[in-house]
């Protein structure tokens, strides 16, 4: 069970999708709203309201995200017989926002254990070693 702080919280997320928004309209302090949203958008209570509550609200107007790209489309398309290239390109935007395409891309960086050491010989290295590195010639 969230707070009742959290559970506003939920609601205006869902709203907008806005995390900053919604924690300032669930009473958080402006000033750390960004963070707070991030925080409560990561926890596994929150996380799991807005999922429910997602799908509770997609049952209640019978859609899926197939419905939301096939209206989409056939909005597209009417830009299209109008001659509206930026309603097209709003249209398009949106379809791939629902297909995932503008996620941020996820990259793993694994340390080498022995990556001071590395550090260390590199720093060592004179400004001409490093190009020459750079350049592909070897030392």
């Amino acid at each position: 069970m969230l707070s009742a702080r959290r559970s506003k919280f939920v609601e205006q997320y869902i709203l907008h999708h806005n995390g900053s928004k919604a924690a300032r309209d669930a009473g958080y302090a402006v000033s750390g709203a960004r963070v707070t949203a991030h925080r409560l958008l990561t926890d596994a209570n929150v996380k799991a309201e807005i999922a429910a509550k997602s799908q509770d609200l997609a049952r209640e107007y019978e859609l899926n995200k197939a419905q939301v790209i096939k209206e989409i489309q056939a909005a597209i398309k009417l830009a299209n017989n109008q001659l509206d290239p930026g309603a097209m390109i709003k249209g398009w935007v949106e379809v791939g926002k629902l297909m995932g395409h503008y996620l941020p891309e996820k990259v793993e960086i694994r340390a080498s254990p022995n990556q001071d050491v590395i550090k260390a010989k590199l720093e060592a290295l004179t400004d001409e070693q490093l190009m020459e590195i750079i350049n592909g010639s070897s030392l």
